[in-house]
C-alpha cells in the first residue's frame, strides 16, 4: 500500500491542473516547455535600516514538478527563466525572480510533487 498523504497531494495536484489550470510556456534560454499552472500570489515584506516596511507581490506560477522537464531531466527553476503566458490575443512575459532573501521557487509539499514558481511581470508580448 502507497503512502495515502502522497497519493492525496498527487490526486489534488492532478485535478488542480485539471480543473482550475492555465496554459504557459516555461522558456530556458531557447528551449520552451508547455506546462499546465494554477495562478497564485506571495507577498514578501523586509524592514530596511530605517524601519520602513518593503513589501513585493510575486506573481506565482503551482505547477507539477514531474512535468518541469529539459532534455529528458527534471528541472528546478532558477532566476532569470521565464514564463509566458497567452489569454486571448493578449501575451504576458515573466521573469523567475527570487525575492527578499528567498529562493525563486519553493515546493508545495513534502512530497515534491508540487512546485510554487515565484515571478515578476515583464511586460507584454507584442505580436
Amino acid at each position: 500500500m502507497g503512502n495515502v498523504l502522497q497519493d492525496g497531494i498527487l490526486w489534488l495536484s492532478n485535478q488542480m491542473d485539471e480543473h482550475v489550470s492555465i496554459d504557459i510556456v516555461y522558456q530556458r534560454n531557447a528551449d520552451l516547455i508547455p506546462l499546465k499552472a494554477t495562478k497564485g500570489r506571495s507577498l514578501f515584506e523586509q524592514v530596511d535600516a530605517n524601519n520602513m516596511v518593503i513589501g513585493v507581490e510575486s506573481r506565482d506560477f503551482l505547477v507539477s514538478s514531474s512535468n518541469l522537464m529539459l532534455h529528458s531531466q527534471r528541472i528546478e527553476p532558477i532566476e532569470g527563466d521565464q514564463i509566458i503566458e497567452s489569454v486571448g490575443s493578449e501575451t504576458w512575459l515573466y521573469e523567475v525572480t527570487a525575492f527578499i532573501n528567498d529562493q525563486c521557487f519553493r515546493y508545495c509539499d513534502p512530497f515534491r510533487l508540487r512546485m510554487r514558481i515565484h515571478t515578476k511581470f515583464i511586460g507584454e508580448v507584442a505580436a
